[in-house]
């Protein structure tokens, strides 16, 4: 099962997390999302996604490797409740990449922390577009992040849609109402998304973490690296070795365990 110091270590904690407080819930989010990466590897070879606590612990802890939402969030979730914190599991329709809302399923976990007289959100595992830290659970309040700046927008129905500004145009990600999520939910919800043939991640290799200076993204072949002090670089993966390397060193991977040659043969 979970362990903190094994997870404080995974994700290189150093300071004195057996208290609820908002400096601890930033430092651990943040930390989070620059050492455990999101990634789709196992959907995109044919192996299942398991999202039970345990399966979760021994990929992303033990294993060190990544995940998307479903895994993310409730590491993070279980983390932040045994740290004592008052954590509510939310579900959103994803409108990332103009999807139309009336084609947006629930099919992300996020999470809201109430804390000290106040909520925010909290979100580990949304891909490039991450929540670098918590933000606070107002809307209409330009909130900025270590990078980019984001919203809560009040929208029909009411349902918050989370927005990030890139290029100075705000971009939707997604919408969700403030009812507590059911844990079976999320199991249909990821059994959905890791094996519906039409499904993104069934066919798209995807990989993403927050850095110190911005964000690093694996989209099949290309690896890019956006930071506030550079322009963009990219580079593409030519072989199974470039895809190594890219995976251990960018994305701190252990790829012992993985069959690099068959996600190589996958990515388009």
């Amino acid at each position: 099962m979970l362990n903190l110091e094994r997870y404080f270590s995974r994700i290189d904690y150093r300071g004195q997390a057996y208290s609820p407080a908002l400096n601890v819930l930033r430092e651990l989010h943040e930390l989070h999302t620059q050492t455990i990466p999101f990634e789709n590897i196992n959907s995109l070879i044919g192996v299942p996604t398991l999202i039970d606590l345990p399966s979760i612990v021994e990929k992303l802890v033990n294993h060190r490797r990544g995940g998307y939402c479903f895994e993310q969030n409730t590491l993070f979730y279980n983390v932040l409740m045994e740290l004592g914190f008052c954590v509510t599991p939310l579900i959103a329709r994803v409108l990332w990449g103009g999807v139309p809302s009336s084609n947006a399923a629930c099919t992300h976990m996020l999470l809201r922390v109430d804390l000290e007289g106040k909520s925010y959100i909290c979100d580990v595992g949304f891909g490039g577009v991450t929540l670098p830290t918590p933000i606070e659970l107002v809307a209409g309040k330009v909130q900025q992040t270590s990078f980019e700046w984001f919203r809560l927008v009040a929208s029909e129905r009411e349902t918050l849609e989370l927005e990030v500004e890139l290029n100075g145009v705000w971009k939707k990600i997604y919408r969700f109402d403030l009812r507590p999520a059911e844990w079976i939910d999320y199991e249909l919800a990821n059994w959905y998304t890791s094996t519906f043939p039409m499904s993104h991640f069934l066919s798209n290799l995807v990989i993403c973490r927050i850095s110190h200076s911005g964000r690093l993204t694996l989209s099949n072949k290309i690896f890019t690296e956006r930071s506030m002090q550079f322009p963009v670089r990219r580079k593409n993966i030519n072989s199974v070795n470039d895809l190594v390397e890219c995976l251990r060193d960018k994305f701190n991977l252990d790829t012992t365990t993985l069959d690099l040659r068959l996600i190589f043969s996958k990515l388009i």
